[in-house]
């Protein structure tokens, strides 16, 4: 039997409410991110107006995603003062942990059925 993958990833639609704030945010927010072996991905899309953004990111298991809500204790306070969010889901091994730290937030929840992942 294969062994079910442990990592997991948060998709974030959000609303832009204060650009230039956001702008800052994503800067700095995404080289911490980039600092933790643990999160795989950390990616923030904006429409051409700059009013809507999409944030994917991908934590390699339970302990990876600890880290990152850590992260949100310093960004999050901001984020949520520039930004509206509309939709949170997470994708994949999403333990009942990780689903207790994000309660607040409102998650959806999508376990992988099948398919596969060629990385480079």
């Amino acid at each position: 039997m294969k062994a079910q993958p442990k990592h997991m990833t948060a998709y974030v639609e959000l609303e832009i409410t204060d650009y230039k704030t956001f702008e800052q945010l994503v800067e700095e927010w995404s080289a911490t991110e980039q600092g933790c072996s643990g999160t795989l991905m950390f990616e923030w899309y904006i429409s051409e107006n700059k009013s809507q953004a999409t944030l994917i990111e991908t934590f390699a298991d339970e302990e990876a995603q600890a880290v990152h809500m850590k992260n949100i204790e310093t960004y999050g306070e901001t984020f949520m003062a520039c930004t509206n969010p509309q939709k949170f889901t997470y994708l994949g091994a999403v333990t009942d942990v990780v689903k207790e730290r994000v309660a607040a937030f409102g998650f959806t929840y999508q376990v992988m059925q099948g398919g596969f992942r060629r990385l480079p």
